[in-house]
């Protein structure tokens, strides 16, 4: 009797998983933003009947949010960001920036 063989899955490689990283990172993102909104919906709800909420929605809906959070690296220190290279910041005389500040607080105690 012969034997039958499933056929063989393709491999997932680690260069796959960096190429699709950010594509289910945001497919995550959306999903627990849905589920964020509902157990928000039963929230205001609760409220507005002046009910006792519900705790199983209120874990919910923190796990969502944690969840968010670490796909977005929330914990983790923001990047610091060199005076070059922050458009926000870039060209500003920060003499003349200091002598104003010292001239309206000179003023405000006047």
């Amino acid at each position: 009797m012969e034997s039958i063989e499933p056929p063989r899955m393709p491999e997932i490689t680690e260069e796959n998983l960096s190429e699709a990283q950010p594509s289910v990172r945001a497919l995550l993102v959306g999903r627990y933003e849905e589920v964020w909104d509902r157990v928000k919906v039963r929230i205001i709800e609760d409220q507005q009947a002046a009910r006792p909420m519900d705790p199983r929605f209120l874990e919910i809906g923190m796990r969502a949010l944690k969840e968010i959070g670490v796909i977005y690296r929330l914990s983790k220190p923001a990047a610091v960001v060199e005076e070059e290279e922050d458009p926000t910041i870039t060209g500003i005389d920060r003499a003349r920036m200091v002598a104003e500040q010292a001239r309206r607080s000179k003023s405000c105690q006047s």
